[in-house]
């Protein structure tokens, strides 16, 4: 192993115990992810069907159908709009609705 390398190990155990023993100055700290919306949840409570929500978010029923069965999660765009429909159910339905006209 050379110097370096082992220097730079070092400094990373060294780091670490300072962290455990409440120094958290150099520690990289990473936010743990939230949990997946219920989707299942939110359609219910929008009283839609799988057609119907999966039109509103404008994919596939396939795709909604993974996710209430947990095989697939929402990511990106798709998991933003979940959480806007989550928290403003009626301003969502408004959306789509003025939209579909």
């Amino acid at each position: 192993m050379t110097k370096s390398a082992f220097d730079r190990i070092r400094a990373g155990l060294e780091d670490a115990l300072a962290h455990a023993s409440g120094d958290s100055e150099k520690a990289r700290v990473r936010k743990a992810r939230q949990a997946p919306p219920e989707v299942a949840e939110i359609r219910g409570k929008l009283g839609l069907t799988q057609e119907q929500f999966a039109t509103l978010c404008g994919v596939s029923v396939a795709t909604v159908r993974n996710w209430e069965q947990h095989r697939r999660a929402p990511r990106g765009p798709s998991l933003a709009l979940l959480r806007i429909v989550e928290l403003e159910p009626k301003a969502a339905l408004r959306v789509a609705r003025s939209s579909a006209a």
